[in-house]
Protein backbone atom coordinates (compact mmCIF):
# COMPACT_ATOMS: atom_id res chain seq x y z
CA UNK A 1 0.00 0.00 0.00
CA UNK A 2 2.45 2.65 1.05
CA UNK A 3 1.36 6.23 1.51
CA UNK A 4 -1.69 6.46 -0.77
CA UNK A 5 -1.38 10.25 -0.86
CA UNK A 6 2.20 10.10 -2.14
CA UNK A 7 2.10 9.42 -5.90
CA UNK A 8 5.89 9.02 -6.03
CA UNK A 9 5.52 5.76 -4.09
CA UNK A 10 3.65 4.27 -7.03
CA UNK A 11 5.72 5.98 -9.73
CA UNK A 12 8.63 3.83 -8.59
CA UNK A 13 6.54 0.80 -9.63
CA UNK A 14 7.85 -1.33 -6.77
CA UNK A 15 5.57 -4.13 -7.94
CA UNK A 16 4.99 -4.07 -11.68
CA UNK A 17 4.78 -7.21 -13.75
CA UNK A 18 3.08 -7.97 -17.07
CA UNK A 19 -0.19 -9.04 -15.39
CA UNK A 20 0.24 -7.77 -11.83
CA UNK A 21 0.99 -4.34 -10.42
CA UNK A 22 0.19 -2.26 -7.38
CA UNK A 23 -1.96 0.81 -7.84
CA UNK A 24 -2.98 3.58 -5.44
CA UNK A 25 -6.21 3.25 -3.49
CA UNK A 26 -9.22 4.53 -5.41
CA UNK A 27 -7.58 3.85 -8.77
CA UNK A 28 -10.07 2.91 -11.45
CA UNK A 29 -8.95 0.40 -14.05
CA UNK A 30 -10.95 0.13 -17.23
CA UNK A 31 -10.70 -3.38 -18.65
CA UNK A 32 -12.90 -5.75 -20.64
CA UNK A 33 -15.80 -3.29 -20.56
CA UNK A 34 -15.67 -2.83 -16.78
CA UNK A 35 -14.81 0.11 -14.53
CA UNK A 36 -12.96 -1.52 -11.64
CA UNK A 37 -12.38 0.38 -8.40
CA UNK A 38 -9.27 -0.78 -6.50
CA UNK A 39 -9.02 -0.38 -2.72
CA UNK A 40 -6.31 -1.94 -0.60
CA UNK A 41 -5.78 -2.29 3.10
CA UNK A 42 -6.63 -4.77 5.80
CA UNK A 43 -5.69 -5.50 9.39
CA UNK A 44 -2.97 -8.11 9.81
CA UNK A 45 -4.14 -10.41 12.59
CA UNK A 46 -0.51 -11.28 13.34
CA UNK A 47 0.69 -7.68 13.31
CA UNK A 48 2.11 -7.79 16.85
CA UNK A 49 4.27 -10.75 15.91
CA UNK A 50 5.32 -9.03 12.69
CA UNK A 51 6.25 -5.86 14.54
CA UNK A 52 8.12 -7.64 17.33
CA UNK A 53 9.95 -10.23 15.24
CA UNK A 54 11.65 -9.17 12.07
CA UNK A 55 11.56 -11.78 9.33
CA UNK A 56 14.28 -12.65 6.83
CA UNK A 57 13.47 -12.44 3.16
CA UNK A 58 15.94 -12.61 0.30
CA UNK A 59 18.82 -11.88 2.64
CA UNK A 60 17.19 -8.73 4.03
CA UNK A 61 15.59 -8.21 7.41
CA UNK A 62 12.12 -6.71 7.21
CA UNK A 63 9.07 -6.68 9.46
CA UNK A 64 6.53 -7.20 6.64
CA UNK A 65 4.24 -4.79 8.43
CA UNK A 66 2.81 -1.52 7.17
CA UNK A 67 1.69 0.91 9.85
CA UNK A 68 -0.91 2.32 7.44
CA UNK A 69 -2.46 -1.08 6.69
CA UNK A 70 -6.02 0.00 7.59
CA UNK A 71 -8.24 0.73 4.56
CA UNK A 72 -9.18 4.36 4.09
CA UNK A 73 -12.64 5.78 3.41
CA UNK A 74 -12.24 8.81 1.18
CA UNK A 75 -15.66 10.19 0.31
CA UNK A 76 -14.05 12.94 -1.77
CA UNK A 77 -12.36 10.41 -4.05
CA UNK A 78 -15.62 8.49 -4.45
CA UNK A 79 -17.35 11.74 -5.40
CA UNK A 80 -14.57 12.58 -7.85
CA UNK A 81 -14.95 9.15 -9.46
CA UNK A 82 -18.75 9.57 -9.48
CA UNK A 83 -18.42 12.77 -11.49
CA UNK A 84 -16.58 10.93 -14.29
CA UNK A 85 -17.27 7.17 -14.23
CA UNK A 86 -19.75 4.52 -13.11
CA UNK A 87 -18.14 1.70 -11.10
CA UNK A 88 -19.49 -1.80 -11.77
CA UNK A 89 -16.72 -3.85 -10.11
CA UNK A 90 -14.70 -3.44 -6.91
CA UNK A 91 -11.46 -5.22 -6.10
CA UNK A 92 -10.38 -4.80 -2.50
CA UNK A 93 -8.27 -6.58 0.06
CA UNK A 94 -11.08 -6.95 2.59
CA UNK A 95 -14.87 -6.69 2.42
CA UNK A 96 -17.88 -5.02 4.03
CA UNK A 97 -19.09 -6.38 7.37
CA UNK A 98 -22.14 -8.09 5.85
CA UNK A 99 -19.93 -10.40 3.75
CA UNK A 100 -18.14 -13.57 4.83
CA UNK A 101 -15.94 -14.15 6.79
CA UNK A 102 -17.89 -12.88 9.78
CA UNK A 103 -17.07 -15.23 12.63
CA UNK A 104 -14.15 -14.18 14.81
CA UNK A 105 -13.42 -17.34 16.79
CA UNK A 106 -10.12 -17.76 14.92
CA UNK A 107 -8.99 -14.37 16.27
CA UNK A 108 -9.03 -15.39 19.95
CA UNK A 109 -5.36 -16.36 20.24
CA UNK A 110 -4.25 -13.35 18.22
CA UNK A 111 -6.39 -10.92 20.23
CA UNK A 112 -4.88 -12.24 23.48
CA UNK A 113 -1.55 -10.82 22.24
CA UNK A 114 -3.07 -7.71 20.62
CA UNK A 115 -5.80 -6.07 22.75
CA UNK A 116 -6.81 -3.65 19.95
CA UNK A 117 -7.19 -6.34 17.29
CA UNK A 118 -10.93 -7.06 17.52
CA UNK A 119 -11.82 -3.37 17.59
CA UNK A 120 -9.54 -2.67 14.63
CA UNK A 121 -11.04 -5.58 12.67
CA UNK A 122 -14.52 -4.14 13.29
CA UNK A 123 -13.29 -0.70 12.20
CA UNK A 124 -11.76 -2.18 9.04
CA UNK A 125 -15.07 -3.74 8.03
CA UNK A 126 -17.02 -0.55 8.91
CA UNK A 127 -14.77 1.40 6.56
CA UNK A 128 -15.63 -1.05 3.78
CA UNK A 129 -19.33 -0.65 4.64
CA UNK A 130 -18.90 3.11 4.25
CA UNK A 131 -17.27 2.63 0.84
CA UNK A 132 -20.01 0.24 -0.30
CA UNK A 133 -22.85 2.52 0.76
CA UNK A 134 -21.13 5.63 -0.68
CA UNK A 135 -20.91 3.86 -4.05
CA UNK A 136 -24.59 2.91 -3.84
CA UNK A 137 -25.60 6.44 -2.77
CA UNK A 138 -23.70 7.82 -5.76
CA UNK A 139 -25.69 5.46 -8.02
CA UNK A 140 -22.79 3.26 -9.10
CA UNK A 141 -24.09 0.05 -10.74
CA UNK A 142 -21.81 -2.22 -8.68
CA UNK A 143 -22.41 -5.81 -9.79
CA UNK A 144 -19.31 -7.62 -8.54
CA UNK A 145 -16.88 -7.25 -5.63
CA UNK A 146 -13.73 -9.39 -5.26
CA UNK A 147 -11.65 -9.65 -2.09
CA UNK A 148 -9.17 -12.03 -0.50
CA UNK A 149 -8.08 -11.09 3.04
CA UNK A 150 -9.48 -14.23 4.71
CA UNK A 151 -7.60 -16.88 2.69
CA UNK A 152 -10.69 -18.90 1.80
CA UNK A 153 -13.03 -19.35 -1.15
CA UNK A 154 -16.61 -18.20 -0.86
CA UNK A 155 -19.20 -16.40 -2.93
CA UNK A 156 -22.57 -14.89 -2.13
CA UNK A 157 -24.99 -12.19 -3.19
CA UNK A 158 -25.66 -9.33 -0.80
CA UNK A 159 -27.55 -6.14 -1.61
CA UNK A 160 -27.77 -7.25 -5.27
CA UNK A 161 -23.96 -7.50 -5.58
CA UNK A 162 -22.02 -10.71 -6.24
CA UNK A 163 -19.27 -10.91 -3.63
CA UNK A 164 -16.42 -13.32 -4.30
CA UNK A 165 -13.82 -14.11 -1.62
CA UNK A 166 -10.68 -15.57 -3.17
CA UNK A 167 -8.19 -17.86 -1.48
CA UNK A 168 -4.45 -17.33 -1.68
CA UNK A 169 -3.19 -17.76 -5.24
CA UNK A 170 -6.74 -18.43 -6.46
CA UNK A 171 -7.48 -17.22 -9.96
CA UNK A 172 -10.91 -17.17 -11.57
CA UNK A 173 -12.18 -16.43 -15.04
CA UNK A 174 -14.64 -13.55 -15.25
Amino acid sequence: RGNHDDPSYFQEEKVAYKRFRCVPDYSVIQACGHNILCIGGGVSIDRRTRIENNHRYAGKTTAFYWSDEMPVFDEGKIQEISDNLRIDTVVSHTAPSFCPLQEKNFLKDWSDKDPDLLEDCDRERKIMDDIFFALKENKHPVESWYYGHFHQTYHCVRNDVKFRMLDELELIAV
